[in-house]
């Protein structure tokens, strides 16, 4: 709480709110706390950033020498992190799908697709 209060956010309230929605997509706060730190710390953060990032379940073979999609990889990283935080959702509301739906703010139709797309039930 210290370290949002004595940021400058310089990005306004849009930047708060990126912030906040990447804590929750990534599911931990310590990967974007170091962004709103001193500089003296910014440093420690990048290798951080790695434990949460699988490159193969991504795609992202960098040692091929070959072409990387970058767009692809992006798609998979959003669907990892959405299948990630639905689930985290579900679990907390004990799988209250209604529930579990108000609180990611979409419809309780969208909800039940983004399961189903995500390989999602009660018994995974």
């Amino acid at each position: 709480m210290e370290l949002f209060l004595g940021y400058s956010w310089s990005g306004n309230v849009r930047e708060l709110e990126n912030l906040v929605r990447r804590m929750i997509v990534l599911g931990s706060e310590q990967t974007v706390l170091p962004e709103i730190t001193p500089a003296s710390s910014s440093a420690a953060a990048e290798p951080e950033a790695d434990a949460f990032l699988d490159l193969e379940a991504l795609g992202a073979e960098l040692a091929d020498g070959r072409g990387i999609d970058l767009k692809a990889i992006a798609k998979r990283a959003a669907r990892m992190a959405e299948k990630r935080v639905i689930a985290k959702v579900l679990q907390e509301t004990r799988w209250n799908r209604k529930e579990a739906a108000e609180r990611l703010q979409i419809s309780y139709k969208a909800l039940l697709y983004k399961m189903k797309e995500n390989g999602l039930s009660e018994g995974r």
